[in-house]
């Protein structure tokens, strides 16, 4: 955050981020502490609760969010293809010899997507 010298800073939202602490240090390097309003009150595992504010200690944070984020998305890609897909039924009306109209033929059908190659 880089600010001239002719502009100031009335309030900062800063709570319920992802920071990493060394860019929270560096923020409250350039900003006042009272210019900031609102703080956290816990932090997830792995996190600290450092200038009121929630962060985490890493020496690579785009790359561990990165790491995070796909194992997230493997959890739940897992999960997706772990439950089994519903049937979808195809059923045909066959007319009748008094114009009224009855159900003659159903049969259920499974839609399996692939598994995808590597």
């Amino acid at each position: 955050l880089k600010l001239s010298t002719h502009h100031t800073l009335k309030n900062l939202t800063l709570s319920h981020n992802d920071w990493d602490c060394n860019s929270l240090r560096a923020l409250f390097r350039n900003v006042a502490q009272p210019v900031v309003d609102d703080a956290d009150r816990h932090c997830k595992i792995d996190y600290k609760l450092e200038h009121g504010l929630c962060c985490k200690e890493s020496d690579k944070p785009y790359l561990d969010r990165l790491l995070q984020y796909i194992a997230m998305t493997s959890v739940v890609e897992k999960q997706r293809k772990a439950v089994p897909q519903m049937p979808s039924t195809a059923c045909r009306v066959c007319p009748t010899s008094s114009n009224s109209r009855v159900v003659c033929h159903c049969r259920a059908t499974y839609s399996w997507r692939p598994k995808p190659t590597s």
